[in-house]
């Protein structure tokens, strides 16, 4: 029985101490599974589509058919607008022909109390982050991407032919100084 007890504590602690170690990703994205549909348009929550872009019904539940381009403001609290810079890492599965553009719409919102909202909103040039070459065999996409200080994105993938499931983005953790 003390044999017992004794494994069951070492695989507690090393339990715990795993569990602080690797956090699983807190997706900054909504609905990254195109599961989520709007009742009134039909379409996927939170997702802006081009007009020839769909969501479609597969094996593996919906995901979004690009030909053109699909977008999503990334508004999760952790991404906000911050007067620091923020580094996030994205992922998706992705199949098709030709080519895929993965690229980050930056704008920023300045308070002014006369405004309609509160604030003026400025846009400024897109950042093309990746272009990936598409294969019929289905191909996770990964990457990384820096909010700069003061800045809001909107995550944008584009293609002329692709399948897109499963899209994750995450802050990447800040490394504390070795002491």
């Amino acid at each position: 029985m003390k044999k017992i007890t004794i494994f069951i504590a070492a695989f507690l602690a090393v339990s715990s101490l795993y569990a602080q170690t690797v956090k699983a990703p807190v997706n900054q994205a909504h609905n990254g599974s195109f599961e989520e549909i709007d009742a009134k348009t039909s379409k996927a929550k939170y997702w802006n589509f081009s007009k020839e872009s769909v969501f479609v019904k597969g094996e593996k539940g919906s995901q979004a058919k690009i030909k053109g381009g699909i977008h999503q403001y990334l508004t999760a609290s952790k991404v906000w607008q911050s007067s620091t810079p923020r580094k996030i890492q994205y992922s998706f599965t992705v199949s098709g022909k030709g080519k895929l553009s993965v690229s980050f719409y930056r704008y920023s919102d300045t308070k002014d109390p006369k405004a309609k909202h509160g604030y003026t909103r400025k846009f400024l040039p897109h950042s093309l982050n990746k272009v990936v070459v598409l294969t019929d065999k289905p191909q996770t996409v990964t990457g990384t991407y820096t909010i700069a200080a003061n800045e809001w994105v909107a995550l944008s993938i584009s293609a002329l032919d692709a399948l897109v499931d499963d899209v994750v983005i995450d802050l990447v953790p800040e490394k504390t100084p070795a002491k």
